[in-house]
């Protein structure tokens, strides 16, 4: 999964490959992506911290990760890793997009 314009491949951490854009919303952008230690297809949210802390969103977005890592239900998509500093989610991606 490389960035055509530069040739470049796009990882988090040294773990998540990012694929092409699911969707997008007001704080950021959801990827297609693959986990580099397993191989599984995720998705990851990126959100962008300087428009969340603009907007005085921090700790509703704090309550979201906190209700999120609380629920498991087969019809919600799993909250599996939060990576500070990039704010950046792992979800399981759900069938085939």
């Amino acid at each position: 999964m490389e960035d055509a314009a530069e040739g470049k491949t796009n990882v988090l951490q040294g773990r998540y490959e990012l694929g092409r854009v699911l969707g997008h919303g007001n704080f950021g952008r959801v990827h297609a992506a693959r986990d580099l230690r397993t191989g599984r297809g995720v998705a990851v949210k990126v959100v962008a911290k300087d428009k969340v802390e603009r907007a005085g969103m921090v700790e509703q977005i704090k309550r979201e990760i906190a209700v999120m890592k609380m629920v498991s239900h087969p019809n919600i998509v799993e909250l599996h890793e939060l990576l500070a500093g990039f704010c950046a989610r792992q979800q399981d991606r759900i069938g085939a997009e």
